[in-house]
């Protein structure tokens, strides 16, 4: 403490910078009722309590470490309050509680979410002081605990999803919670690489509820192959319309109507990152019979501004060309347009919040809505078309809430190791 200045005088002037351009500004921002000091002199009487609480022992740096030989002394925080910068390796990462923590400095990283967990050892600090709260991490570790928390959202609206039991029964039992667990950084596995879950997912169904792959190749082969597979797609929408995308804004679009087995034929031709990616919605698609969904409409979403992207496709356009880049490489993040959302939801009987003629008079019982984006990743080529193997053929697949089997359950599983049926995690080389 005496080497960084908090006894001499050249201390003020540096910490009332900090309080006026930090800690006054956030504590104002946080909105508690909890009292804050209006200005600097106002704190000041209290700094040298301060200083002298976290120099007591004259060392303010206290080492915790699962070394013996590395450990400055033991911390208790039952037998006293601990005013001190805490400094530590795995012992601190993984499930030592710090009492009073306000200030991480954290730079570890794990390639799973199950370590990452235990090293966020900010999160629950006390709503008395929230507001003093600090916390410095790489941009890398950020999307981490960003990717974690995406993570958690997708699989707590996955389990209101199959909440509802079927003939008195759960849908999804305790041990096969884990595989709707959602990966959104393909480096941040749920857990160690060497466990794998022993339920797997073989049949999803999502009547009502848009499906939006993102696992899509990355070599032109395979792209090229998907892209010729999407060609009675394009031939069926040759309809060139106005859609709503708000109560005064429209955008044109080229639409038409296809089959459903027309439709699965084309899903049953594309490659994805993961042969099995696709599996467990196409197998629900494929258990739909004409009482369930009887054809689709297909939309193709046009610029609004003719000064956009858009080149020939297989004979057919200009077509518009939309921008999107793998966020979770080799994964993308969204693909769809919100607003391209409304008139799908409309063509399959949903409400939206203002009317759109067009896309009732696309409207049926049993039709689905799949909207389609020709993705390209970078800058479109020069030409007045573009190559199969340059774009990327993404969907949005909206199913009416028709869609579903007789036996009424939306998730089915299977186990990977059948001689351990009732346990959740096994070793991946059982």
């Amino acid at each position: 403490m005496e080497c960084w200045g908090y006894y001499s005088p050249t201390a003020s002037p540096r910490l009332r910078v900090l309080f006026d351009s930090d800690l006054l500004p956030v504590s104002h921002a946080s909105n508690t009722d909890l009292p804050v000091p209006a200005t600097f002199d106002e704190l000041k009487p209290y700094i040298p309590a301060a200083v002298h609480k976290i120099s007591r022992y004259g060392d303010p740096v206290i080492v915790v470490n699962s070394d013996k030989d590395a450990l400055s002394e033991n911390l208790d925080f039952d037998r006293e309050n601990v005013w001190r910068i805490v400094v530590g390796g795995n012992k601190l990462s993984r499930g030592f509680t710090i009492e009073g923590l306000t200030v991480s400095y954290f730079l570890r990283r794990a390639k799973s979410v199950d370590t990452m967990m235990q090293m966020g050892r900010w999160f629950g600090f006390r709503t008395n002081y929230q507001d003093f709260v600090r916390l410095y991490i790489s941009p890398e570790l950020y999307e981490a605990f960003e990717g974690i928390v995406l993570d958690e959202e997708f699989f707590r609206a996955e389990l209101r999803r199959f909440a509802t039991p079927v003939d008195g029964r759960p849908q999804v039992t305790p041990r096969e919670v884990p595989p709707l667990v959602a990966q959104h950084l393909p480096w941040l596995k749920p857990t160690s690489p060497n466990k794998m879950y022993n339920a797997a997912l073989t049949e999803r169904q999502s009547p009502g509820i848009g499906v939006e792959p993102t696992g899509y190749p990355k070599d032109i082969t395979r792209l090229r192959e998907n892209t010729n597979a999407f060609r009675p797609l394009l031939d069926a929408a040759s309809n060139k319309i106005e859609l709503r995308s708000s109560i005064r804004n429209y955008y044109p679009a080229f639409v038409g109507i296809i089959e459903h087995q027309e439709l699965l034929r084309v899903l049953q031709k594309l490659s994805w990152l993961e042969d099995d990616y696709f599996e467990p919605d196409l197998r629900w698609l494929n258990r739909l019979g004409p009482d369930k969904i009887e054809d689709w409409a297909v939309i193709l979403p046009q610029h609004a501004r003719s000064a956009e992207s858009t080149r020939l496709l297989l004979g057919h356009g200009p077509l518009s060309l939309f921008s999107r880049e793998r966020r979770r490489d080799p994964y993308f993040g969204a693909i769809r347009d919100p607003k391209h959302l409304f008139a799908a939801k409309r063509i399959i009987g949903e409400p939206t919040p203002f009317d759109d003629p067009a896309a009732d008079r696309l409207a049926r019982p049993r039709r689905g809505a799949l909207i389609v984006y020709p993705v390209i990743e970078s800058t479109a080529p020069a030409a007045n078309a573009i190559a199969s193997g340059q774009v990327v053929m993404a969907f949005h697949l909206l199913a009416p809430l028709s869609a579903t089997t007789s036996d009424g359950r939306l998730v089915t599983f299977t186990t990977r190791n059948t001689s351990r049926r009732n346990a959740a995690i096994v070793d991946a080389q059982d």
